[in-house]
């Protein structure tokens, strides 16, 4: 029941938030562009060691001063990356990439030239790939979910009228591998619950803001 409502949740923001945005006065969109740094919890290997790219667009409306939410649809990477040290003797290797169109809603509070987010945020896999030492794995061993749902928060600078800096951490709300975890022996989350893997993600992307009339004002 909870998974139903979590994947549940996340679609109907989808659907009807987009004409919530459009019933308002004004609006503002943009593209956004910029990089991912990411790990998997559970996974058994530490560091956000796995770096990708970001790119969309988003658009925001003012629900009252100093208050706007958001509604974004981008392409991200993530995954892991363990990289071996031969000169150490040391020839363990995991690469892991999956690859999402993510929708993320947020609320944005703005004071000065800085902002503060707190969203979720629902992400539907376009493509998945693991390979160790060896070689790629066999695609029956990876199992991922299909979609990956959980929570951000972030923080904004936005250096001019138009642009803005933007940091963001992510991290999933439910497993995106039913598999027990690796990491029973670091983390404390896992070693009591032990319920599958998790991605964790770190973003820094820039923004480009411009302001768009609603048709209805002209009418």
């Amino acid at each position: 029941m909870m998974r139903l409502f979590f994947h549940t949740l996340p679609l109907f923001f989808i659907l009807f938030f987009p004409s919530f945005l459009f019933a308002q006065k004004t609006f503002k969109s943009g593209p956004l562009f910029g990089l991912s740094a990411t790990q998997v919890d559970g996974d058994g290997y530490g560091g956000f060691n796995k770096a990708g790219l970001i790119a969309g667009g988003f658009v925001l409306t003012e629900l009252k001063p100093k208050l706007d939410i958001q509604f974004e649809i981008y392409y991200i990477n993530k995954g892991s990356r363990r990289n071996p040290r031969p000169d150490k003797g040391d020839h363990d290797a995991f690469l892991l990439k999956i690859n999402y169109i993510e929708v993320p809603v947020t609320f944005l509070y703005h004071y000065k030239k800085f902002s503060a987010e707190l969203g979720a945020y629902i992400g539907y896999k376009i493509y998945d790939y693991m390979a160790d030492e060896n070689g790629e794995l066999p695609q029956q061993n990876i199992l991922f979910e299909s979609t990956d749902i959980g929570g951000s928060l972030g923080i904004y600078y936005h250096f001019s009228e138009h642009w803005a800096l933007s940091w963001r951490s992510s991290n999933s709300f439910l497993p995106i591998r039913e598999y027990p975890s690796i990491d029973t022996h670091f983390d404390i989350y896992n070693r009591i619950f032990n319920r599958g893997w998790y991605n964790i993600v770190s973003t820094l992307c820039f923004r480009y803001t411009f302001g768009i009339k609603n048709p209805s004002e002209n009418e």
